[in-house]
């Protein structure tokens, strides 16, 4: 059960320290403000389909209910992902 908990608390932390370099890195580039606006947006989707495809990696290895697997396909479709 710890271990469990710990990849998830891993994960998480790995994506927030992901995302605070990326913009830490978009913001201290010199660039004009449309520049950085687009890098910024770019850099989000980036980020968005890491968290997914992790978070789809994380369901796969762990064993999960039916019920919250059901969830998250319905979760999935409403998204369209």
């Amino acid at each position: 059960m710890a271990s469990e908990n710990g990849g998830s608390n891993f994960l998480a932390g790995l994506l927030v320290g992901a995302a605070l370099g990326a913009i830490a890195a978009l913001l201290l580039a010199p660039k004009s403000g449309r520049e950085l606006r687009e890098s910024l947006a770019e850099e989000g989707k980036k980020l968005k389909d890491r968290a997914v495809d992790e978070g789809r990696r994380f369901v796969e290895q762990a064993e999960v209910p039916e019920v919250v697997r059901k969830a998250a396909k319905s979760v999935k479709e409403a998204i369209g992902t």
